[in-house]
């Protein structure tokens, strides 16, 4: 018996939604099969078998959200079966938005999620509307965050005894009742993208990583006149390749000394339309820039379609974020849960450097290492930026290491 699991999915939420099952209990499977169809706050993927065999029940039914991690269902190999006190099948959720009533507004928003069970289709329209909040809070807590969000910015605060909660409305003041009724708040998912449910599920993983993880970064200024060298070099037999491919690279060989081994993951920070995603680069420490560059493509039009493979499951080292195209000097970033670093990189541009004792112009960026103080110390963040940029300077380095 083998477990079909929810994999985990670098910055997405704690649950990700079963949109549909595309395969049967008692469906013969084989290795590599499309099981089922789920959603995340950053991408859309499919469950594959990992073996072959019989599919058993399904733990959940199709159309609510799971839990990152939960098992789906499991393959029985010939001869299996599955427990019996495990064998009757889940049923949906007795209560939907459309069987009974729906909930009054303010019991809806402000119950906790982990009361409230799986979601419904209902309730991700309503998450898409910024009705019901995507992360957990109190009742009152939430309560208050929905009053904040639509009551208007430049109206008094109520008196106590009037505190609005959520999903209902602040009584008139004298002044508001004789001038009439106060138009309600535009939705805040048309205001501003703070109702939107992809940017709230960010805000909720940075701020859970910042709240959890103790921070610190230091920063070093790089030469880069070595690595412009190579890049001109690859890209005579490779035009796609690029700065960022370098950088992960030396970033990649840089960790080797400090994580003790050489098979290196590393996440890539990816902007699109639905906020930060970051697929992942595997073991990119071992492969030459041109495999590197091959996979960053792939993952980039992954991440922008919304579809990440299993490989973005796993868990890397460090993520590499880079803004320099857009002409930031320098910047820090957070490091996503789950991981012990992001390094982040600037602008490279001309700068005064000295060299033999003498002023001189030089090209160089500004590479900032965020780290997670409880697995990295100073020393060993500074001893990683340092072998970073001898990697930079030595071209060797970046052509001889692949397979």
């Amino acid at each position: 018996m083998q477990e079909i699991y929810v994999p985990a999915l670098g910055m997405a939420s704690d649950t990700v939604y079963l949109a549909e099952w595309l395969k049967q209990p008692g469906d013969r499977i084989e290795a590599g099969d499309e099981i089922a169809q789920i959603e995340t706050d950053k991408a859309e993927m499919s469950i594959e078998a990992p073996d072959g065999g019989t599919l058993g029940r399904h733990r959940f039914p199709d159309a609510t959200e799971v839990p990152s991690g939960a098992t789906i269902a499991v393959l029985l190999a010939e001869g299996e079966s599955e427990e019996a006190d495990d064998a009757a099948p889940v049923a949906a959720p007795a209560a939907t938005a459309e069987a009974v009533p729906a909930p009054a507004a303010q019991e809806a928003v402000a119950r906790p999620r982990d009361e409230a069970g799986p979601l419904t289709r209902s309730d991700r329209a309503r998450l898409e509307s910024g009705e019901l909040e995507p992360y957990r809070a109190s009742p009152h807590l939430r309560a208050d965050l929905l009053a904040q969000r639509s009551a208007p910015s430049a109206a008094p605060a109520p008196e106590p005894s009037a505190t609005p909660t959520a999903g209902s409305t602040a009584a008139p003041t004298a002044a508001q009742a004789t001038a009439g009724p106060v138009p309600p708040a535009e939705p805040a998912s048309t205001r501003d993208r703070g109702g939107d449910r992809h940017r709230a599920a960010v805000a909720a993983a940075v701020s859970r990583s910042w709240a959890e993880i103790p921070h610190f970064a230091v920063e070093r200024e790089v030469r880069v006149e070595r690595l412009d060298e190579v890049l001109a070099g690859y890209r005579a037999v490779h035009r796609h390749v690029t700065f960022t491919d370098l950088v992960v690279k030396a970033f990649a060989l840089a960790l080797i000394e400090t994580v003790g081994t050489s098979e290196i993951d590393l996440g890539l920070a990816v902007a699109t339309d639905r906020g930060v995603a970051i697929p992942v680069l595997r073991d990119v420490a071992r492969r030459d820039v041109l495999g590197i560059a091959d996979s960053r493509r792939a993952a980039i039009e992954r991440s922008k379609a919304a579809r990440l493979d299993p490989d973005d499951a796993v868990e890397p080292i460090c993520t590499v974020s880079n803004l320099g195209a857009y002409g930031v000097d320098s910047f820090t970033g957070i490091v996503p849960v789950g991981q012990k670093g992001i390094l982040t990189v600037g602008s490279a541009g001309l700068r005064p450097v000295v060299e033999n004792g003498e002023l001189a112009v030089g090209r160089a960026m500004t590479v900032t290492l965020n780290v997670d103080h409880r697995h990295w110390d100073g020393q060993h963040a500074a001893e990683m930026l340092s072998r970073f940029a001898a990697i930079a300077g030595n071209p060797l380095l970046l052509t001889s290491f692949g397979r």
